[in-house]
């Protein structure tokens, strides 16, 4: 019940600096996630995904939808990690670091679609 409790959102707590800060990066992703991620959810079949290891902690995922590609690239490390290629696509969130060569810094997330 205790870590029930301390998940509770405060809103009187959002004015707040680190509160803040917190609550406007679920409001950012939570509308990616809404504007990019769930109208290509529904023509996402089975089948049709593939990952490429980049690195001991680094990985490439694509999942493919009717008219295109969703594109994870991740670095779970503490060190850079080159291998990314550049991506054509659209990004559509970035957490982290990715240089013009295709190396992403360390704890990287970095989310593309791939429209024709």
């Amino acid at each position: 019940m205790e870590t029930f409790q301390s998940a509770i959102l405060r809103r009187e707590e959002r004015e707040q600096d680190t509160h803040g800060r917190w609550f406007e990066w679920y409001q950012k992703i939570l509308s990616v996630r809404r504007r990019e991620l769930v109208p290509r959810l529904m023509n996402m079949t089975g089948g049709g995904s593939a990952y490429l290891i980049r690195g001991p902690q680094a990985v490439s995922v694509q999942w493919r939808y009717a008219g295109g590609r969703l594109q994870l690239d991740a670095n779970l490390s503490a060190a850079a990690q080159g291998g990314f290629d550049v991506r054509a696509g659209r990004q559509i969130w970035l957490e982290g670091s990715r240089d013009e060569g295709g190396v992403l810094g360390p704890w990287t997330v970095e989310w593309y679609i791939l429209d024709p």
